[in-house]
């Protein structure tokens, strides 16, 4: 049940993530300009999709550790 109830959570912080990556990554690619923003943006992406892997596995260990919940 808590990783029923994590994993929503995890796939959408990690959709985020993602499509932060990708949109931030074809723009830089198309303008210098922006590639200070681009890059920090890229590293929150990096750091949301690292977040939603880690509530990933915790939910797993939890739902796998505990037998009752």
């Amino acid at each position: 049940m808590i990783r029923r109830g994590l994993s929503p959570t995890a796939m959408i912080i990690g959709l985020v993530g993602l499509a932060l990556i990708g949109f931030e990554t074809v723009q830089g690619l198309r303008s210098v300009a922006i590639n200070t923003v681009g890059t920090a943006l890229i590293f929150v992406g990096v750091g949301l999709f690292v977040v939603a892997a880690v509530l990933v596995v915790v939910g797993f260990v939890t739902f796998e550790g505990s037998g009752e919940d």
